[in-house]
């Protein structure tokens, strides 16, 4: 149970910076009042799970931090000057490959260049036992930003539209190329596999900036979300995966992969695609196509841009190796 005048100016706070900080297009889909519905809705359950009783703790994170405390690994309100604060939380990630430290704020009531480098060092003090190696934060900005503390990077941009929107915008000339079918077994997956191992060989640089979906989770979308192929000239095309989700704004339909053949590449097909299944999906109650996009990935920024999606936030990422 939440304790309520503890944690209720926070949630105020918060829901304000906000409200004031949406982009315009989120006023075109839903009225302000309907947003800060959803964003108080979406922080009382917050609040509830991360500071009103016991967490699961992450027992094989634990062990690789042998010296921290079971407290460090919550999420924490660490209060700046200027009435500002932040809602913070380390994240641990070991694929094998990197091993990925990083604290995120979660929540905050002011814009990162506004603050100030003892602020910046104060957050990070509270994980000085990980050693993280960046802080991520979401802002309405887009583009680098620079001050005299650090730089910091966008790293992925969440693209949104509406999906009744987007059913009234012209068709591509080529639409009737490209048919789609909702995938009915777990076959497909070696061909796509194979078929993303093919686009990083040719595309090297975009290794780290699309993630190929493992088996288990494209099988936990066929199971509980949406996954569709492209047909093209009768031959298997392309995948495209979305399920339903809440984010603090909205319910919405989330991409968690496109994907079309390298022999279907660089006609447009992408949009093509993208546009047949919002064609399909039900808005009734969730209304929103959205999904995250490197900032770097060009390509699928103006596929979704053609597709009448628009950024709402960006994801940046501080390196901490540069701060000092």
């Amino acid at each position: 149970m939440i304790e309520e005048n503890k944690y209720s100016c926070y949630i105020s706070k918060i829901c304000e910076f906000e409200i004031n900080n949406l982009t315009p297009v989120m006023l075109d889909w839903f009225s302000k009042a309907k947003i800060e519905e959803n964003i108080l809705k979406f922080l009382n359950k917050f609040f509830e799970r991360f500071f009103g009783g016991p967490e699961d703790q992450d027992f094989e994170t634990n062990k690789k931090f042998p010296e921290a405390l079971a407290e460090d690994f919550k999420a924490h309100i660490i209060e700046l000057a200027d009435n500002k604060f932040a809602v913070t939380l380390f994240e641990y990630e070991d694929d094998y490959q990197n091993d990925k430290r990083t604290v995120s704020v979660l929540f905050k009531n002011f814009n990162m260049i506004d603050i100030c480098r003892n602020e910046l060092e104060l957050i990070l003090s509270r994980y000085k036992v990980f050693n993280p190696a960046e802080l991520n934060y979401s802002e309405y900005e887009s583009g680098e930003i620079n001050n005299m503390i650090y730089k910091a990077e966008p790293k992925y941009i969440t693209i949104s539209g509406s999906i009744n929107l987007i059913k009234q915008l012209p068709v591509n000339e080529n639409y009737d190329i490209i048919k789609i079918e909702q995938i009915e077994s777990m076959d497909f997956y070696t061909e796509y596999s194979d078929e993303y191992d093919l686009f990083f060989e040719i595309n090297e640089s975009m290794r780290n900036k699309v993630d190929k979906e493992s088996y288990e989770s494209l099988e936990y979308i066929f199971n509980y979300g949406m996954l569709f192929k492209a047909i093209i000239d009768g031959e298997f095309a392309g995948v495209f995966a979305v399920i339903k989700t809440k984010n603090m704004f909205f319910k919405c339909f989330f991409i968690r992969e496109e994907l079309v053949f390298e022999k279907f590449r660089g006609n447009g097909y992408g949009g093509i695609f993208q546009r047949r299944v919002i064609e399909s999906l039900p808005a009734e109650e969730f209304k929103i196509i959205s999904g995250n996009i490197h900032s770097q990935n060009k390509a699928s920024l103006r596929t979704a841009g053609k597709c009448g999606r628009s950024a709402t936030t960006t994801e940046f990422s501080i390196n901490l190796k540069n701060l000092y």
